[in-house]
């Protein structure tokens, strides 16, 4: 009778990890709004805004989308990962509907007004959480993870610098940095006061801002709220 021998067999090498940019990539042109990941996603920005990047744990998350903690990870290798993602996904977004909210007005002074109504829809729209996130979490990434945010960020950023530029000659006359800065200020700070089921329209708002760095250049939006009632009421 032959000699039972065991056979050896050879290990199989790990399948390399891909980049967050690389599993972003991958996913952006086939998931749907409904998918696993974007509800990862959602649900992060969600409890990250509500309780705080430091107080919010991966089981939470998992426990809001309705799966095991061990399935987040297939998606993310970590909780910061997944506040990176977030970042990226929202400043990549934004950035791409921005430029076709641009690409789609003739006159430079159109192109800002679409810009801004824009970046007044992401903050009170959808990505509102996600949008809070690069500025009250900002520290909450690594210094590697930041600097791949800021790329996407530094584009999102050149769109705007672009438009202000070109239309310099019809608004406050000012450098286009510090413009951009001031109505940054302006948008971000909306969120903290404006209420999109008030009685000033975004529309309005838009056309409110507009007056300030190039008066005349609203379109008639821009009516007043009844007397005695506030546009957040």
């Amino acid at each position: 009778m032959a000699p039972n021998h065991k056979v050896r067999r050879t290990p199989k090498a790990p399948r390399p990890r891909s980049s967050l940019a690389q599993r972003t990539r991958n996913t952006a042109s086939t998931a749907s709004p409904a998918s696993a990941r974007d509800r990862v996603l959602r649900a992060a920005a969600h409890s990250f805004v509500a309780h705080g990047y430091a107080q919010t744990t991966v089981r939470d998350i998992a426990r809001t989308v309705g799966i095991l903690s061990g399935s987040l990870f297939h998606h993310f290798d970590s909780k910061e990962e997944l506040l990176e993602a977030v970042m990226t996904e929202v400043s990549a977004r934004n950035t791409e509907r921005m430029q076709a909210a641009a690409l789609a007005e003739a006159g430079t002074l159109e192109r800002v007004r679409a810009l801004l109504r824009s970046e007044l829809d992401a903050i009170h729209g959808e990505t509102g959480e996600a949008m809070t996130l690069l500025v009250t979490e900002w520290r909450s990434l690594g210094p590697a993870a930041q600097a791949r945010v800021l790329v996407l960020r530094d584009a999102y950023e050149s769109v705007w610098l672009s438009a202000l530029q070109a239309a310099a000659d019809r608004l406050a006359p000012m450098d286009s940095f510090i413009l951009r800065r001031l109505l940054q200020g302006m948008t971000a700070g909306s969120a903290h006061w404006y209420r999109p089921r008030g009685t000033l329209s975004l529309d309005a708002l838009t056309d409110r801002i507009m007056t300030l760095i190039a008066p005349g250049a609203a379109t008639g939006h821009d009516k007043l709220a009844p007397r005695g009632r506030r546009a957040r009421a």
